[in-house]
């Protein structure tokens, strides 16, 4: 009963504290999705959370100025793309 308890003031709590939504704004670069069903069947048919960066200065011989990191949910590896525009081309 104890731990019934204390857990049901952790998530009232935990409601209480939650922080206001941030004000973000999304814009899309292009005409259209870097990673699209159209890619190589090689890349994989279900990519899951692409991260784009941009590199830091500390790389040494960076192949672009940005690096997209992207893999298949089911697959093996993990893909890097690069562009020196976060526009592309990729």
């Amino acid at each position: 009963m104890r731990a019934l308890l204390l857990c049901s003031l952790s998530v009232l709590f935990t409601t209480v504290q939650a922080a206001e939504p941030a004000d973000v704004t999304a814009t899309r670069l292009g005409n259209g999705p870097i990673i699209t069903p159209g890619m190589d069947a090689r890349m994989g048919g279900n990519i899951q959370g692409p991260s784009l960066i941009k590199v830091p200065d500390w790389v040494e011989n960076p192949l672009g100025n940005y690096y997209l990191y992207f893999a298949d949910h089911r697959g093996t590896y993990i893909r890097m793309a690069y562009a020196d525009d976060v526009t592309g081309p990729w």
